[in-house]
């Protein structure tokens, strides 16, 4: 859901305001996105920035 959200939200970036989103944007938002969801909605206080940044799904 967060990846098509993303994707979604840089589609209409380019098409409403003229903006250009590369790839390493969205997926930087894709990871900071899902890392802040799962860390909220599931009480995962081991779950670091940095490590998530390496292994996003092993964290889970």
């Amino acid at each position: 859901m967060i990846a098509c959200w993303c994707i979604w939200k840089a589609r209409n970036e380019v098409v409403f305001k003229q903006k250009t989103c590369s790839p390493q944007e969205i997926i930087g938002e894709l990871k900071s996105r899902g890392y802040a969801w799962v860390k909220n909605r599931y009480s995962c206080n081991y779950i670091s920035w940095s490590e998530w940044c390496k292994y996003p799904l092993y964290m889970l």
